[in-house]
């Protein structure tokens, strides 16, 4: 009757050491995936704050609008009362020409405000792209991971079957 293999403790050993080392190769992954997702914490926290800046210029850019509404609605009521005398019609409408120069300014202000807006947006984008790009980093990280541990898998296999067939 034959006996079955016992490993003996160098076999044990070694096979501990193998299966050792493969975990210490994937645990050591494990620090540069945590780092890699604060990082991309940190980045969406900057997009965050962005997104919030564009809305502050929105809203600016609208407050000026309004101005510029009630600026034009006070010239009309200008028009409108320089009925009475010439002097007052020459400086009515002297008024007019200083609103309408403000209200050029205001206008190449908000349209500055616009591209303004429209180059954050596109920074965003750009922000959105690498993070994307990041994520794809780390899931390919990832995939490295678990090919190495089905090399590891792999090895313990071999080694097995080489025991079967040393004993």
């Amino acid at each position: 009757m034959k006996l079955p293999f016992v490993p003996g403790p160098s076999d044990v050993i070694s096979a501990v050491g193998g299966v050792r080392d493969g975990i210490s190769e994937a645990l050591a992954l494990v620090p540069r995936v945590t780092g890699l997702v604060g990082r991309l914490e940190l980045l969406l926290d900057r997009v965050t704050t962005l997104v919030d800046r564009v809305d502050g210029v929105v809203d600016r850019a609208e407050t000026a609008i309004t101005g510029l509404d009630d600026t034009r609605r006070r010239a009309d009521a200008a028009i409108t009362g320089v009925a009475g005398t010439q002097q007052k019609a020459d400086a009515a409408i002297s008024a007019v020409a200083g609103t309408q120069q403000k209200a050029d300014a205001a206008i190449s202000a908000v349209q500055d405000t616009q591209q303004k807006a429209d180059a954050a947006i596109s920074a965003v984008q750009d922000t959105q792209q690498k993070a994307d790009a990041a994520i794809s980093a780390v899931e390919a990280t990832i995939g490295r991971s678990d090919g190495a541990i089905t090399a590891a898998e792999s090895t313990i296999a071999r080694s097995d079957g080489a025991i079967t067939a040393a004993e």
